[in-house]
């Protein structure tokens, strides 16, 4: 009697073909909220700022190691959780970075000296950094290829509208209560947010399918997918990209994808350092050109809005294109014009707001693109590991932003000199993304 072969489960084409349903969707709320306190967390110093410094009297230069002090935690979280994750997996790394980083921001809020506070935002951050690649690599692996860069982006929300809602209720909370209860409503709201994830965030499918005592659970999240899929007991699973398990650092600089690596984790050097610069002095700035502080308070959450509505407009092209880095490249050109634009205002309110718009419509929106992009330009088994070098070398430029900025004040640059040489970064990062255009087959997102 002959034998009958046994038909492997392909579980990317499962995923891809599957409507997105309500426990997917769960996924991606999950890993938005947590996104949504990385942003409301990096963002909330800035807000305090111009408050702190008069209740400390310090001055503003004093700033820029505050500012980069969760920056570089952020860099050794980022560039270690995501080699642990591809090894170990992503839930559980995901949590302890949520917990570490709520633990932190309440010390912060406690904290009497510029010492204390530094240490307290470097804990921090390395707990917002080890979060980044666990919730991005989860968003893309359990999101279909048709729309993959936009639910990716749409997580990736969260981080500009935390920093708008950071920005709406600082105002309000700093007035009444003061600088400090900003920082315990950071620190309070993830440790909430960690017995949900507890309970409902799963373990990545596609590393739970690489591994052999995976199997059964990834079956499990196999039927939450698509509760028609037929599944024997019996039936082996596979990713298109198993046979990249031997993962590590190593392979981000094989032949195959180390010009990628190389370029992409340029562009998001230079793309993070103009962003945190702008992000975090963007009020000190503008109350410094003659804004008031709700004024200038005001710049911030319209950067993060346009970036937002910048954002879904991209990366619709991007799913849309079969080779998109032309257009990504363009964007980033004319984004360092509207930076640059941003200090001719001066002090004129709706003049400013509309330049700060434009730029961060250009900027924060090709940025997030341009992450979405990466992190689907990389197989499964080093999507992690990919998305922690990309970030890390990009969170060692938001750290040098935030101190640059600092350093040209303390020595009497002029806003309008500061926006118009910082704009320079921009055009850096599309000369690193046009190494790819040039090269013979550079990854895609549809890959």
């Amino acid at each position: 009697m002959a034998s009958t072969a046994v038909q492997t489960i392909d579980v990317d084409a499962v995923i891809d073909r599957a409507p997105l349903g309500r426990f997917q969707r769960e996924v991606f709320i999950l890993c938005f909220a947590m996104e949504l306190l990385d942003g409301f967390d990096t963002q909330s110093i800035a807000f305090i700022a111009p408050s702190l410094a008069a209740d400390w009297n310090i001055s503003l230069a004093t700033f820029g190691p505050i500012f980069s002090a969760t920056l570089v935690g952020s860099m050794i979280g980022v560039s270690g959780a995501g080699r642990l994750a591809d090894r170990y997996g992503r839930r559980w790394w995901a949590i302890a970075a949520i917990v570490l980083f709520g633990i932190a921001t309440l010390a912060s809020a406690a904290s009497n000296t510029v010492t204390d506070l530094i240490v307290w935002r470097l804990i921090a951050g390395i707990g917002l950094g080890g979060a980044l690649p666990n919730f991005l690599s989860l968003a893309a692996e359990y999101a279909p290829r048709r729309s993959r860069s936009t639910v990716i982006v749409v997580t990736m929300w969260g981080f500009p509208l935390g920093a708008v809602l950071g920005g709406i209720l600082s105002a309000s909370v700093i007035e009444h209560v003061g600088w400090r209860a900003v920082l315990v409503v950071g620190g309070i709201a993830p440790l909430l947010l960690a017995p949900v994830l507890v309970v409902r965030l799963p373990e990545s499918i596609r590393f739970l399918t690489l591994q052999p005592s995976g199997r059964k659970q990834a079956l499990r999240l196999l039927n939450r997918i698509d509760p028609e899929v037929e599944v024997d007991s019996a039936q082996p699973l596979e990713v298109s990209q198993s046979a990249a398990l031997t993962a590590g650092y190593r392979r981000l600089f094989t032949r195959e994808l180390a010009l990628n690596s190389v370029a992409f984790a340029v562009a998001m050097f230079m793309s993070l350092l103009l962003a945190y610069l702008l992000v975090n002095w963007i009020p000190l700035l503008l109350n410094q050109s003659g804004m008031s502080k709700q004024s200038a308070v005001a710049g911030t959450i319209v950067f993060n809005i346009a970036g937002i509505l910048g954002s879904y407009l991209f990366t619709r092209r991007v799913d849309a294109l079969s080779r998109p880095l032309p257009l990504i490249i363009k964007v980033y050109c004319a984004s360092a014009f509207a930076v640059a634009a941003i200090g001719t205002a001066g002090s004129r309110f709706w003049p400013a707001m509309a330049c700060i718009f434009l730029a961060g419509f250009l900027l924060i929106g090709i940025q997030m693109t341009l992450s979405a992009f990466i992190t689907s330009s990389y197989p499964t088994a080093v999507r992690a590991t990919a998305v922690g070098w990309v970030q890390a070398v990009g969170r060692f430029g938001s750290l040098l932003g935030p101190l640059a900025a600092g350093a040209l004040v303390s020595v009497g640059m002029l806003p309008v000199q500061l926006f118009a040489s910082s704009s320079i970064a921009a055009i850096l990062a599309a000369a690193a993304l046009g190494l790819l255009v040039r090269s013979k087959s550079p990854v895609s997102a549809h890959d």
